[in-house]
């Protein structure tokens, strides 16, 4: 029993030494730096080190202590003007400002602060209000004013406890406290009923619900239809799986496309060989040759003096006589060429001279008979 306790006595000793022995290390580590004391130092005379060698604690930022003047960071409280350089400058800009007690406001202090701008040689001086909890500048800037103002801006103010104790034992306060309240009411009615307004539009949202999805579903089933309707232009143009976009049509594209397809069609209107109210130039007409050559001869007599009817005309008399080519067959077939002998394979080729006056098309038209059975051919051009 006895020896327990004197083990339990050595060990709480040497958990104490421990203890002590790392508290000195981390002393010895912190305090080993400019600690060294002379042996002519005094305490009762010199108090610290800094006493001692003729240091101030703050350093070169201590330099003028004696004239109760430090040098602090100070923090610039607002935006302001240097009256020196015209310059801005911003709030919480830092700067190495001089510090001293110029007065008190009661027991608090009044400090000044005198700085030099980062812009220029200006000097700007500044010092505190204790009474009005501001910065006061006193030369070399002006402020720039940025107040919140609570009415201005409509902001509801909770009143204070003293506000609350005043407005529940003080009853003309109260009185005049309501009145002031209903006429600020009355102002502001419009807009109160101006909310109430839009929030009625907004209370069936059932209805509200309905619509937009069916708003959606239609843009979507349009989205749908253009995109199947884009796949199978490109699908023709054998585009598909390429990185062609088409673009959405407009109204100048849809209008192009007519006039484009108008042209055409009447290009293939005015081309047809077969359309008699068009007259081509080198048009042959094949007729098979008479064995009897004066009967051929007179054959090719006959309608070429018909055709010479179709020398030049204008096209405007040509649209307005379609029956040209009619009354060529019908010669033709006074003449003893049968309609089915007649051949009507034309080689087109439409020489158009513009004039100022008028439009002229000239045509010239062959006539080629051939033998039956030899196939030997006899051509004749007016």
């Amino acid at each position: 029993m006895l020896g327990n306790q004197i083990v339990m006595f050595y060990g709480l000793c040497y958990a104490q030494f421990l203890i002590s022995a790392l508290n000195l290390l981390m002393k010895g580590e912190r305090k080993s730096t400019n600690k060294y004391y002379p042996p002519d130092f005094d305490p009762n005379r010199h108090r610290s080190l800094n006493s001692y060698h003729g240091k101030h604690a703050l350093g070169q930022r201590g330099k003028k202590a004696d004239q109760g003047v430090i040098t602090i960071r100070f923090e610039m409280p607002f935006n302001c003007w240097c009256l020196t350089c015209k310059n801005p400058i911003g709030m919480g800009v830092r700067y190495n400002a001089e510090k001293k007690k110029v007065g008190m406001y009661h027991s608090t202090p009044i400090y000044q602060f005198s700085m030099p701008c980062h812009l220029c040689a200006g000097t700007i001086v500044m010092q505190t209000d204790p009474k009005n909890f501001q910065y006061v500048i006193l030369e070399g800037a002006r402020r720039k004013v940025q107040k919140w103002d609570s009415e201005e801006n409509e902001q509801v103010l909770i009143p204070d406890h003293f506000e609350k104790k005043k407005l529940s034992t003080d009853a003309m306060y109260h009185l005049e406290h309501d009145v002031t309240d209903k006429k600020k009411a009355l102002e502001i009615l419009p807009a109160i009923q101006e909310i109430q307004t839009d929030r009625l539009a907004h209370e069936d949202d059932f209805a509200l619900n309905q619509i937009a999805r069916k708003k959606f579903r239609e843009t979507k089933q349009q989205t749908e239809e253009k995109l199947a309707k884009d796949n199978s232009l490109l699908s023709r143009l054998s585009l598909t799986g390429s990185q062609v976009t088409l673009l959405p049509e407009t109204d100048e594209d849809s209008t192009m496309a007519k006039v484009i397809l108008l042209t055409n069609s009447r290009r293939r209107t005015t081309t047809n060989p077969l359309n008699p109210m068009f007259l081509v130039r080198n048009k042959k007409l094949i007729v098979p040759a008479s064995k009897n050559a004066s009967t051929s001869v007179n054959i090719k007599q006959t309608t070429i003096s018909t055709l010479k009817m179709t020398r030049s005309v204008s096209s405007d008399s040509v649209n307005h006589h379609p029956c040209k080519s009619t009354m060529l067959l019908d010669k033709c077939k006074d003449s003893g060429i049968k309609e089915n002998q007649i051949h009507q394979q034309m080689y087109i080729s439409s020489l158009a001279d513009s004039h100022s006056s008028n439009n002229v098309t000239h045509c010239s038209v062959e006539l080629v008979t051939y033998e039956s059975s030899d196939d030997s051919h006899s051509n004749t051009d007016f």
